[in-house]
């Protein structure tokens, strides 16, 4: 069957009318004649459409449907025609005529395959916006060939579609994709060579193509707001990696300590947009990656890449160091971070307080977080000696190791071991060694420079320091001519989820607590250097929770340990629970209120999921 348009015109006005039919060809002997199967009114569709639409209608006349049926528009002329039309008259044979001419045949479905299927979607949004950015156009100015631009077009495509290695993206090419059809080059033969090559040769420009990606993405995106998130990664490698300088041992961040690094250092724009990047060995300090990131700024702003107004350098705590700090303000620079060291220790007095002292506002998932503009006069008050205060912030926080009071002696009663023999009492040469724990270092992990707030750790003769600071200071100096403002911080989820965390670090505490006590009960150990040593390596291993506990050694009255008792420190829970969920923000960007401040940090670190709850 197809589609027919006839014109009548109307004799007395001249008129002409244009309409449709749906006709049908049959053979009656050796003459081929047509008959009008319906009338279909005047179609207002493209003339190409004619032959879809009567493929339509023929299959809805057998009582079938067409694979055109997903044309809503054709779908919908249809079923107008066939509810508001009549057929004109019958068809010869009727349904076995029709479905003569249909040419149905039977299939088995099972014994049907696909082969060479590709995915092409989000490839052809990758391929849109690398031609958009001009990628091809740089890389032949820094000596590619039309077929090593073609190659990498696929390469950077699929890795944007679908990161993995370079093998896997060899196979991902050849096997899965359809992006060699949307380059200009048959790469249909490559091998896994060429991929690794091409990322060679892509590395060996990358300085002048992050330059003229900037242009391209002002050029594209225009925008006079600069914010610049700084943070780093690492991979790991699975082979040998022998002969790869950068290939290291580090801090894994997926846990893979059993493969070497490389760290990757990154800086992008409050879009998302990549502005630095630089590759490191895996073992490097984070903190020592921030010089040539600002020297890259330094650059850009001297080439006018940016607009007139300075960046904001936006870090996680990791980078924000003091030094970093002073860094960034020599090279006239803004700065937001979320302090380094947990500084909302130093406000439990601000905590304490409740949140209706705070400005409540809400996150991208509507959820509270709740936000105060920390004082001059806040923090924890010092009087030159250690205070319960302190005490109880020190003990809360995993970061600083302070005696609970100055006065107290460190022979068996010593509070740093955490174990008080409660009867006969044994003096021996090794007892601060041994019970102490933290004067052999035990208990010092925490390396990370201290900041934002009092500070007080042993000395050699185990007598408190003096502390030169009366309250939490932010990184910057007080010399410097931007105020500093702090912003205290409270999170519900981020409450959830710490605590979630410390009930199961409790768990693991009690049990290897349970575990010793009963050692001990048994007679496994009993003297007691021993005891102390055990312990000393309990409250090492499980640090954060062991703080808020003491532990008593019961002896009998051949100065043999014969129970251990776990005591909790009440004032320490209750510092510790105060601080779940609290974190500090802090800025020299004095023209910013605090809910711009939480929501500029936030918004920011989000685009990079490096969410800050």
């Amino acid at each position: 069957m197809f589609i027919r348009e006839k014109t009548t015109k109307n004799k007395a006005t001249g008129t002409k009318y244009i309409k449709h039919q749906l006709v049908r060809s049959y053979r009656e002997g050796d003459k081929v004649r047509q008959e009008i199967v319906m009338d279909l009114g005047r179609l207002e569709i493209d003339p190409k459409d004619y032959k879809k639409l009567a493929q339509i209608l023929t299959m809805r006349l057998a009582g079938f449907e067409s694979l055109f049926e997903g044309d809503l528009e054709l779908k919908s002329i249809a079923d107008k025609v066939l509810s508001s039309f009549s057929v004109t008259q019958t068809l010869r044979s009727d349904r076995e005529v029709i479905t003569k001419d249909a040419e149905f045949l039977n299939v088995n479905t099972s014994s049907l395959e696909a082969s060479d299927i590709r995915r092409l979607g989000p490839e052809l949004i990758a391929s849109s916006f690398y031609d958009r950015l001009k990628i091809k156009e740089q890389l032949l100015r820094c000596g590619l060939s039309e077929k090593e631009t073609a190659i990498a077009k696929a390469v950077i495509c699929a890795r944007l579609v679908a990161p993995s290695s370079d093998l896997e993206t060899h196979r991902f090419l050849k096997e899965d994709s359809a992006l060699y059809e949307l380059v200009d080059q048959d790469l249909s033969n490559i091998g896994k060579d060429a991929i690794y090559e091409i990322a060679d040769a892509i590395y060996e420009a990358k300085d002048s193509i992050e330059m003229a990606l900037i242009k391209a993405e002002n050029e594209l995106y225009p925008t006079n707001k600069r914010l610049f998130l700084f943070d780093l990664t690492n991979a790991y490698f699975e082979g040998r990696t022998l002969g790869n300088d950068l290939a290291q041992y580090g801090h894994s961040k997926e846990k893979r300590f059993d493969c070497t690094l490389v760290s990757l250092a990154l800086l992008v724009d409050d879009r998302g947009l990549p502005i630095y990047s630089h590759i490191y060995p895996g073992n490097q300090s984070e903190p020592e990656t921030l010089g040539d990131v600002l020297s890259s700024i330094s650059s850009h702003l001297r080439q006018g890449l940016f607009s007139e107004d300075l960046p904001t350098v936006i870090m996680d705590r990791g980078i924000a160091t003091y030094d970093n700090i002073a860094l960034i303000e020599s090279y006239g620079l803004s700065y937001l971070v979320i302090t380094r060291a947990n500084a909302a220790r130093h406000y439990l007095a601000e905590l304490r307080q409740g949140k209706d002292t705070f400005l409540e506002i809400k996150n991208s998932s509507n959820e509270s977080i709740y936000i105060k503009e920390l004082g001059d006069g806040m923090g924890v008050e010092m009087d030159g000696k250690v205070g319960v205060a302190e005490v109880e912030v020190a003990e809360a926080g995993a970061e600083v190791e302070v005696a609970e009071a100055a006065n107290e002696s460190l022979g068996v009663d010593s509070i740093d071991a955490g174990l008080q023999v409660a009867g006969p009492q044994v003096a021996h040469p090794q007892a601060n060694h041994s019970l102490g724990g933290e004067s052999l270092g035990i208990d010092s992990m925490d390396t990370a420079p201290q900041v934002g707030g009092p500070q007080a750790k042993h000395s050699p003769s185990n007598e408190p320091q003096a502390n030169h600071s009366n309250r939490a200071q932010p990184y910057a100096s007080d010399s410097m001519d931007n105020k500093i403002k702090q912003i205290l911080c409270i999170s519900e989820r981020r409450r959830d989820k710490e605590e979630a965390i410390a009930r199961g670090m409790q768990t693991k505490f009690q049990s290897a607590f349970d575990k010793l006590a009963d050692s001990v009960k048994r007679g496994q150990y009993s003297n007691a250097t021993t005891v102390a040593s055990r312990i000393g390596k309990l409250k090492q291993e499980h640090r954060s929770i062991a703080r808020r506990y003491e532990i008593d050694a019961i002896t009998g009255d051949d100065q043999k340990v014969k129970e251990l008792v776990l005591t909790e420190k009440p004032k320490v829970k209750e510092a510790a629970e105060t601080l779940y969920g609290a974190y500090v923000i802090e800025t020299n960007r004095n023209d910013l209120e605090p809910e711009e401040i939480w929501k500029l940090y936030s918004h920011n670190t989000l685009k990079c999921s490096n969410e800050p709850f």
